[in-house]
């Protein structure tokens, strides 16, 4: 197996666990709907077990969804990261380092002509 079959498969288990962790969000936060509109549950005085229960569990879920958009974030910079890079043990990893290294001495090159040009003067004091 290659790194960068490496790379993407962890990119795949982190889409799946992101996928698991909104799963379980989502059904809390359904949960918390038959609760919507009991004005009587959530303002009356007192410490009630079950309103804490209710806290405590949409408190887990919305820390389920930061965690899955921060997996899903991660997964996404491996992803982008695994498109552009060069591993050592690609096949092809010599070509493409000698035409990266070819590209960017070309840029260099038109960058240095252009400085050692000598300046024009304007049309109107030739």
């Amino acid at each position: 197996m290659t790194y960068r079959e490496h790379r993407l498969r962890k990119a795949e288990r982190l889409h799946g666990w992101a996928e698991k962790r909104g799963a379980k969000a989502a059904t809390v936060h359904q949960e918390r709907e038959r609760y919507h509109g009991d004005i009587a549950f959530w303002t009356q005085p007192g410490r009630i077990p079950e309103r804490d229960r209710v806290h405590a569990r949409g408190r887990r879920a919305w820390e389920h969804d930061g965690k899955a958009r921060d997996m899903n974030r991660r997964a996404a910079g491996i992803e982008a990261g695994a498109e552009r890079a060069i591993y050592s043990d690609d096949p092809d990893a010599c070509e493409q380092l000698q035409g990266q290294r070819c590209c960017r001495w070309q840029e260099g090159a038109t960058v240095g002509c252009r400085l050692r040009r000598r300046p024009r003067r304007p049309a109107f004091l030739r």
